[in-house]
């Protein structure tokens, strides 16, 4: 049973782990200059990861607003990690 476990939450959570600061780190940030462009495509990401979700459990939530909760969940954690992503990103750039 822990094993099943533990292979549905990497299939759930740790592709998509593997993924968002792959294309933040080696795509979105390198390519922009404009902060809120790199935190909006990080919410957009994390958007993209909550309907992911939403489909895998489409049997267990039937309900529109389930979907619509996931999705913005997926983008406010977006927007935070892109958020300190960002920064961290923006503060190694300058040197400092």
């Amino acid at each position: 049973m822990f094993a099943i476990i533990a292979l549905g939450s990497t299939f759930l959570s740790g592709i998509q782990s593997l993924v968002y600061p792959f294309l933040m780190e080696c795509i979105v940030n390198p390519k922009t200059r404009n902060d809120y462009i790199a935190i909006l495509a990080g919410g957009f990401l994390g958007a993209l990861s909550g309907i992911f979700i939403n489909f895998v459990f489409m049997e267990t939530t039937r309900k529109l607003y389930d979907g619509i909760f996931l999705t913005f969940l997926g983008f406010v954690v977006g927007v935070i990690v892109s958020w300190i992503l960002r920064k961290h990103y923006v503060k190694y750039e300058n040197g400092e």
